[in-house]
């Protein structure tokens, strides 16, 4: 099972701007991977430049940080995070993740699938759909809305993380 730990690099109780390290363990390669932060407890907390807590953003580039294989590594983020008003906020790091076998399994099902209930077109009309630039035409009776869906994310948690921002006396 994946672990998700965050710590504070930078900052301190004077300011309002704290960095995380944030590490994933035991996740596998993944397809997908977005953070965002959940207020346990105290005011609103924003990430990534600005962002609400509750926005999940991707901390990864493809452009910067895929491999030669298209890989990117996620075992290490750094997060910026503000506190938008003095005082202690309680917060835990939070990640959606979907790991490269399930999204493989996934596109195997939707692969079944669409050789099953449709055929192959030339061009977008009714009942059709480009899928990864080949355009795919419904069997009669059948409906893209049965194909199989997406996978969906495993939310993953770290502890709690104690920000605090008072006046220095």
């Amino acid at each position: 099972m994946a672990t998700l730990k965050a710590v504070r690099t930078e900052g301190g109780q004077f300011t309002p701007s704290d960095r995380l390290r944030v590490t994933l363990d035991n996740a596998g390669t993944l397809e997908y991977c977005v953070h965002n932060l959940e207020i346990v407890s105290g005011q609103e907390v924003t990430h990534g430049g600005g962002a609400a807590s509750d926005i999940p953003l991707h901390y990864k580039a493809f452009e910067r940080d895929a491999d030669g294989d298209g890989i990117i590594d996620y075992s290490t983020v750094y997060m910026n995070v503000v506190q938008t008003v003095k005082g202690t906020s309680v917060v835990k790091v939070c990640a959606d993740i979907i790991t490269t076998s399930e999204f493989e399994a996934y596109k195997v099902r939707r692969s079944n699938w669409l050789a099953a209930n449709t055929t192959i077109v030339n061009s977008l009309g009714p009942n059709t759909m480009d899928i990864e630039g080949v355009i795919y035409e419904a069997d009669k009776g059948i409906l893209f809305s049965n194909m199989p869906d997406n996978p969906l994310p495993t939310i993953i948690k770290s502890g709690e993380i104690t920000l605090i921002w008072i006046d220095d006396e």
